[in-house]
């Protein structure tokens, strides 16, 4: 269990990435981006989810983990740039 001093500290640093990465949520989707969110959301999820467990090289899905997060988060939240941010420095060790 965390103690009140280690809440602190955590909250602190929290506030401290937020204030930090403020402008990476002032952007806007480069032109690759838009281009997989005009067809991602309109392809089936399992094609998505068989690309991933092929070995086989698929030219039209060859990043199915990349076009299977426009898929979801274009359908989610449509073109709101700053949502699709959150989900990627939740992930990301190094954000």
């Amino acid at each position: 269990m965390m103690d009140r001093q280690g809440r602190l500290r955590f909250l602190a640093l929290a506030v401290l990435f937020l204030v930090l990465n403020a402008p990476a949520y002032t952007g806007y989707f480069q032109d690759d981006e838009l281009d997989m969110m005009g067809w991602a959301p309109f392809v089936p999820t399992s094609e998505f989810l068989q690309a991933l467990v092929s070995p086989r090289f698929i030219p039209h899905n060859f990043r199915p983990v990349g076009h299977y997060y426009f898929h979801l988060l274009a359908i989610l939240f449509h073109l709101d740039f700053a949502k699709y941010i959150i989900p990627l420095q939740m992930v990301h060790p190094g954000a």
